[in-house]
């Protein structure tokens, strides 16, 4: 084993302790002039003196020399670190805030489509409310109300299988037909106000079979226009569908909701987002995918709902209106009257 072997082995402190030791023996003897090959020391005083100084010089300087290229080594290795470590830390809080954001812009995006869902009409807010409300299930009885659905929309959005799918829970249709003239499937809903039967009215969506679709309007209670969210141009046209339905349907006695079909589907770029069609329209839109059924069931409870508040709605103005008519035909007769009763009193 070499010097600088043994310097390895036992360490650059154990090793410069050793090498002070041995010079110290080698002058301890050199002064009892027990080494002959030396210099007297009473005749090289001064030269003995200059070698003890340079001797145990040398080995203090390699030795703070190495601890303190030790020490810098270590320092670097522990910068690095920290700064691994602050990297680290920085990449945490940095997903950590993108997940908080992501979570907030959810938040709000939910909060406002609550808020925009209860702009809509305020009066089923209060009759949702109210203790009467229509939204919890019963054991299931006798139908007390009986109400009409119609789905309108182009032609291969979806309506058919939509309504298959809540009334039957069944998958697509292999053997797909296009509707020419209209459909018609009952189901049933139970709520506090009793028994409901929804006839649900599947139209045909084809330009020319269009006039056929308008003749089913009459006598509708809730209307949910259904549009593809792959193609651009059938959401253009169900804003025409609408339009149609106010012009020659029941208008606003009805209950309107749009419905964006085959989410499973990519999205048209040419479509607004969703975000931005639940702001645009003032009514309750739903988006939902008859392939693989999602949101589906949630659509038609809530549109059943709708057309029994709706309903509800429109019987309590008919009554309000019965009675000012009342109150009117009241108010004329005493006017009619009062003139004769007061003749005979004179």
């Amino acid at each position: 084993m070499g010097f600088k072997d043994t310097a390895r082995a036992i360490g650059p402190e154990s090793f410069g302790l050793v090498l002070v030791l041995g010079l110290a023996v080698v002058f301890v003897l050199a002064f009892t002039n027990q080494l002959p090959f030396l210099p007297a020391v009473d005749k090289n005083l001064q030269t003995w003196g200059s070698l003890v100084g340079i001797a145990f010089a040398v080995p203090s300087t390699l030795i703070s020399v190495k601890l303190g290229m030790r020490a810098r080594k270590k320092v670097a290795a522990l910068r690095e670190k920290d700064v691994e470590r602050q990297a680290l830390l920085h990449h945490e809080v940095h997903e950590s805030y993108r997940s908080i954001e992501a979570f907030r812009e959810q938040s709000e995006s939910m909060i406002k489509q609550l808020e925009h869902a209860i702009s809509q009409n305020k009066e089923i807010l209060q009759v949702l409310r109210s203790p009467e409300a229509p939204i919890k299930t019963v054991k299931p009885q006798k139908p007390k109300l009986e109400m009409k659905m119609v789905l309108l929309g182009e032609a291969d959005t979806g309506k058919t299988t939509l309504k298959d799918r809540w009334l039957f829970k069944s998958s697509l249709r292999k053997d797909y037909k296009a509707t020419t003239d209209a459909e018609c499937g009952v189901g049933h809903v139970n709520t506090t106000a009793g028994a409901v039967a929804i006839q649900v009215w599947d139209t045909a969506g084809h330009d020319k079979l269009t006039h056929k679709a308008k003749k089913y309007y009459s006598g509708s209670n809730c209307c949910g226009i259904v549009f593809d969210v792959s193609r651009h141009e059938t959401y253009l046209k169900a804003v025409r569908w609408y339009e149609d339905f106010l012009s020659h349907g029941p208008g606003d006695d009805a209950f309107v909701a749009f419905i964006g079909n085959k989410v499973d589907l990519p999205w048209d770029p040419q479509l607004p987002s969703r975000k931005e069609l639940e702001h645009n329209i003032d009514h309750p839109c739903f988006f939902v995918s008859t392939k693989t059924g999602l949101n589906v069931d949630h659509a038609f409870d809530m549109m059943s709902l709708g057309a029994v508040v709706k309903h509800r709605l429109v019987d309590r103005k008919q009554a309000s209106l019965k009675k000012q008519e009342n109150r009117r035909r009241q108010t004329m007769i005493r006017r009619e009257t009062a003139p004769v009763m007061s003749i005979q009193y004179a």
